[in-house]
């Protein structure tokens, strides 16, 4: 053994040796709380009924008085008293339950120890006092409440599907290609008009703010080169989402939708996705493909009875004649075409 190890261990043994000194110390500060240390648990809980007080005061009696309720595997004091040890718990193995306080596992460590430390301060620095170590025993009962913790946790969150699923349509994809367009024109501008800042980033409303937060304060343009969108007058054009139909199908489906109304027979039934449709196209009920029933039915009917050669403009004329916004719903010409080829 080198020097080094052998210092190394000295100051081991001297560091061991002190701490169970000062554990001798405090222990005979409080003897009462000492003596609880080798007296089994079934004998402390004989002592309280009969109304001794042989470890504890007779205040703290009745917390043993109940030891046949409490589980077998960990007994714990709620309420200790101010000189007891910080933690302690009963912890049951082979050859009874003990009390002893929880300290660090040391096994490895006391296994290495010169024969000069007595075996009562070896115990006592590997926490074995009879039995396994307690610190392995408390990370195990840690760890099993972790894994019922974290399971509870995943089936509280999985019960409401509503509130875990992102739900993703017509209506983010318009919101997403948005994005991307608007990024589109301002990179493009930044490398293709003169003077146009790089701000480093894409909200440009902030900008347009402070634009003309300067110009109201100051009289002076804080970007010279830059294009406020309230510059601009608003038109009729529409990105994204956007209607394909003609105005004569969309003045006839007016008509037939305002019809339906006074009858009393026009009861929608619209999914999310189709209101935004509905609110982008400006129309109360979307053109969607033919792929329900009665439609398929309507076509075969009006493929024999009304045309005598296929006809896409003119079916879709004729079809709106019976829609109900239930089960058939207007169709455009290139769905109808689309429908007939296959």
């Amino acid at each position: 053994m080198t020097s080094t190890k052998k210092i190394y261990r000295k100051l081991h043994n001297d560091k061991i040796r002190k701490e169970a000194e000062e554990r001798d110390r405090n222990t005979s500060d409080c003897e009462h709380h000492s003596a609880a240390q080798v007296l089994p648990v079934n004998q402390v809980a004989v002592d309280a009924r009969e109304g001794k007080s042989s470890v504890f005061d007779s205040d703290d009696a009745h917390q043993f008085a109940m030891e046949d309720e409490m589980p077998p595997e960990i007994i714990k004091l709620k309420d200790p008293p101010p000189t007891a040890p910080p933690v302690v718990e009963f912890i049951e193995w082979e050859g009874g339950i003990e009390l002893a306080p929880i300290v660090p596992d040391f096994d490895d460590e006391a296994e290495d120890l010169d024969d000069d430390v007595d075996d009562d301060a070896r115990s006592r620095a590997s926490g074995t006092r009879g039995g396994p170590s307690m610190m392995k025993l408390v990370m195990q009962a840690i760890l099993a409440r972790l894994r019922e913790e974290l399971t509870r946790t995943r089936r509280r969150a999985a019960t409401p599907p509503d509130l875990t699923m992102h739900k993703t349509g017509i209506e983010m994809g318009d919101a997403q290609i948005s994005e991307r367009r608007h990024r589109h024109n301002l990179d493009m501008a930044q490398r293709v008009y003169r003077d146009f800042p790089n701000v480093g980033h894409y909200d440009t409303w902030k900008i347009d703010v402070l634009q003309k937060l300067v110009e109201q304060n100051t009289g002076k343009l804080l970007f010279p080169g830059w294009a406020c969108v309230s510059d601009y007058f608003e038109t009729d054009e529409s990105f994204v989402t956007v209607p394909m139909h003609t105005s004569d199908l969309h003045d006839k489906l007016l008509r037939k939708v305002q019809q339906l109304e006074e009858i009393g027979g026009y009861h929608p039934r619209l999914s999310s996705d189709v209101k935004f449709i509905c609110k982008s196209w400006g129309v109360p009920l979307p053109f969607l493909p033919v792929i329900r029933r009665g439609e398929c039915r309507l076509f075969s009917m009006l493929m024999l009875n009304d045309l005598q050669k296929f006809d896409d403009n003119r079916m879709a004329h004729l079809w709106i004649e019976h829609v109900n916004g239930r089960d058939i719903f207007p169709k455009l010409p290139v769905q109808l075409k689309k429908y007939h080829r296959y």
